[in-house]
């Protein structure tokens, strides 16, 4: 199982270019398979991110802004102009989503959908 697992991960890395956007996943492919969190990725993803017309971009924190959001990393802080936000937060995503934010207004709103199904 585990020579398998290797293989299958190998393959993946090959043919998806994970590595070259950041999106390699933090656990093995089979610690993937066992907690079933695998990703299905929607037709010309990475077409679309090479693009240009996805970004994919990882903070410690956001705040939103008139035209799209402000990415605060350490010390540095980037805007980024985005007509949609897509928060990929893993499972649990409505209680990550509810201790985000701090106003009750949003924390009152949250709605997430289980898209790990």
């Amino acid at each position: 199982r585990w020579l398998l697992s290797k293989l299958a991960e190998t393959y993946f890395k090959m043919q998806i270019p994970m590595e070259k956007h950041g999106m390699v996943p933090e656990e093995s492919f089979a610690g993937s398979m066992s907690g079933c969190r695998l990703g299905v990725l929607p037709d010309k993803f990475y077409d679309r991110v090479e693009e240009g017309s996805i970004l994919i971009k990882r903070a410690r924190s956001f705040s939103f802004c008139t035209d799209g959001l402000v990415l605060d990393d350490d010390d540095t802080s980037e805007r980024v102009d985005a007509d949609v936000v897509v928060l990929a937060t893993g499972f649990r995503g409505d209680q990550k989503l509810t201790d985000m934010f701090v106003s009750a207004t949003f924390k009152q709103q949250i709605v997430a959908a289980p898209l790990y199904r």
